[in-house]
């Protein structure tokens, strides 16, 4: 199961099947953190008011920077003050009264908003977030989503999307259509071509270390370009959990645009050593580094090969290369095999290591350079 399985289930069409047996679909809360909301409740339950009306605070690393992703602050009031320690010694202290609206910034550059929130009030229902809404016109999953925000008595408050690809986005109008709160949705802006139609939804722009707040953990947006350039991976930063999208698969290997930063995404992902991947395809990655090491040897004894081969034999074209170094396949994949290869060879013109004239290419040696 998912750390604090409570705050994280798991949502996925893919695994519509195994749902339940094997925690493929995941559901986090976009809500004030937990500490903030047990110290509300232990406050009312004792009739004391006061933590209604000020609030001290200094934000975790990376918390409130972007002004779509704030730092929720539970009141039942209409304002209540702000303390905001901006400084690591805590002695630096900037108050301020929030109220409702849009978010407030403090002078450090966090970004604040007030919610109506009663922690002890039954018909409050705690907040989650979505990633991915699956393909489109799936009347099964919408089925299962709505069941499931029954069940957890939750609603959606934001919808993060990992890339473009329809099987990911595709059911975005459906989820929306299907809720009766509907949530935010956020997403990184495709930049090399069109996002795919799904009609007219507003969406946030996500952006590279954006944080959002769920129950029990802090959840760090990665970009993580490769499979497609506006690929993006969700980091559970209490809990050491990747929510890896396409970049890594729960069997066999992920196809990609761009090798050259797919292997960059790789490598910042097996930095991080985490200690479980959920996928966007297939089953849970209970041993993550190996995996990811495997990807990148994987890649890398195939990128050998090529210099070996552009060392050998100078101004080879591609399909050549396929010959050369793909002696062991029938020809009736050399035309995947050539995709493949042209995928390193730009990988491999990006790292300054090859490069090709009228398609044909050669290995650069250092003078080149």
């Amino acid at each position: 199961m998912l750390p604090r399985a409570k705050s994280f289930l798991s949502l996925s069409q893919s695994a519509l099947k195994y749902n339940n047996t094997n925690s493929k679909i995941f559901f986090s809360a976009s809500a004030p953190a937990r500490n903030e909301y047990k110290a509300e409740m232990i406050a009312k339950q004792m009739n004391n008011d006061n933590p209604f009306d000020t609030y001290n605070m200094k934000p975790d690393a990376g918390r409130g920077l972007f002004e779509n992703a704030p730092i929720l602050i539970p009141s039942t009031q209409e304002s209540r003050m702000i303390g905001c320690c901006c400084e690591d010694d805590y002695q630096d202290v900037v108050w301020f009264e929030l109220t409702k609206g849009p978010p407030k910034k403090c002078e450090c550059g966090n970004y604040f908003k007030l919610i109506n929130h009663d922690p002890l009030d039954p018909n409050v229902k705690p907040k989650r977030l979505l990633v991915d809404a699956g393909e489109p016109n799936k009347p099964e999953y919408i089925d299962n989503l709505k069941k499931l925000l029954v069940d957890e008595g939750c609603e959606l408050s934001d919808v993060i999307v990992t890339h473009w690809h329809m099987d990911h986005v595709g059911g975005v109008p459906d989820v929306l259509s299907a809720v009766v709160n509907v949530p935010m949705v956020h997403k990184l802006p495709r930049l090399d071509g069109p996002e795919s139609d799904i009609g007219q939804v507003a969406m946030s722009k996500l952006v590279d270390g954006q944080i959002f707040e769920v129950e029990g953990s802090v959840v760090e947006v990665l970009h993580t370009p490769g499979h497609t350039a506006d690929h993006v991976a969700l980091y559970l930063k209490n809990d050491g959990v990747l929510l890896s999208a396409d970049c890594i698969l729960g069997e066999g290997t992920a196809v990609f645009e761009d090798l050259h930063s797919y292997m960059l995404s790789l490598q910042r992902i097996l930095d991080l050593a985490p200690s479980q991947i959920y996928p966007g395809h297939g089953p849970v990655i209970e041993d993550p580094v190996s995996k990811i090491k495997y990807y990148i040897q994987h890649r890398l004894q195939r990128e050998q090969q090529i210099l070996k081969a552009l060392e050998d034999t100078p101004f080879v074209t591609p399909p050549q290369l396929v010959q050369l170094i793909y002696k062991e396949i029938p020809s009736t994949l050399y035309k995947a095999a050539e995709v493949n290869v042209r995928h390193h060879l730009e990988k491999l013109r990006k790292d300054g290591k090859a490069a090709d004239t009228d398609g044909s290419w050669r290995k650069l040696e250092y003078m080149d350079i």
